[in-house]
C-alpha cells in the first residue's frame, strides 16, 4: 500500500460579516487583565463557598491568572481600576474582592490609592462588600501596612475605614487606642 499525502491546511477566513478591526496593544492587554479579573472573582466565591476539597484548586488557579496580570506590561493598575469602574454595579460582591486583590498584587507607585479608590465606590451599607474586600486584602503583601491601614482608617467612606481596621487588625498593628 502506498500512503497517500495530506491535503494542505485549508485557508482560514473571516466570514463576510465579521469585523477583525485591529486593536491597540494596551487594549488588548487590558482586555486580558478584565477576563482574568471576572474569572478571579468566580474562583474567589468559589473559594470561600465551595467544600474545602476544592480550596487548593481554587487558590492554584487564582495564583495563575494573577501571574498572568502581573506578567503583562503597561498600566496593569491602569487596567484593573477601568474594570472596577465597569464592575462595580454589578450585585456580585466577588467583583470587589478580584479588584482589590488585583490592585493589591501590583506593587507599583499608586497602587494603595487604587485600592483606597476602589474601596471609596463600594456603597457605604454594604457589609458584603467591605468583608470581600477585607478578605482580599488580607491576602495580598503590602510594602507598608501600618500606613495604608492610617490611610483608609483617614477615609471620608465607611469601606475604607472598615477595610482598614481588618486589615490592621489581621497583621497585628491595631493598637486599642486607635481603635
Amino acid at each position: 500500500m502506498s500512503a497517500t499525502p495530506e491535503a494542505p491546511p485549508k485557508t482560514v477566513r473571516l466570514a463576510a460579516n465579521a469585523r477583525g478591526e485591529p486593536v491597540d496593544v494596551s487594549e488588548y492587554h487590558a482586555g486580558i487583565v478584565e477576563h482574568c479579573a471576572e474569572a478571579l472573582a468566580m474562583l474567589a466565591r468559589h473559594r470561600a463557598l465551595l467544600p474545602l476539597g476544592s480550596v487548593p484548586e481554587a487558590e492554584r488557579r487564582i495564583c495563575r491568572l494573577r501571574e498572568a496580570i502581573l506578567a503583562l506590561p503597561g498600566d496593569v493598575l491602569g487596567a484593573a481600576s477601568a474594570w472596577w469602574e465597569h464592575a462595580v454595579d454589578s450585585d456580585d460582591p466577588w467583583k470587589v474582592w478580584a479588584a482589590v486583590f488585583v490592585l493589591g498584587s501590583v506593587q507599583r507607585s499608586g497602587s494603595g490609592e487604587n485600592i483606597r479608590l476602589a474601596l471609596e465606590r463600594i456603597p457605604d451599607d454594604d457589609e458584603e462588600r467591605w468583608e470581600t474586600a477585607a478578605d482580599a486584602l488580607a491576602l495580598v503583601e503590602l510594602p507598608d501596612v501600618a500606613a495604608f491601614g492610617d490611610e483608609l482608617l483617614s477615609s471620608l467612606h465607611a469601606a475604607p475605614r472598615a477595610v482598614g481596621i481588618d486589615l490592621l487588625s489581621r497583621r497585628g498593628a491595631l493598637s486599642a487606642d486607635l481603635l
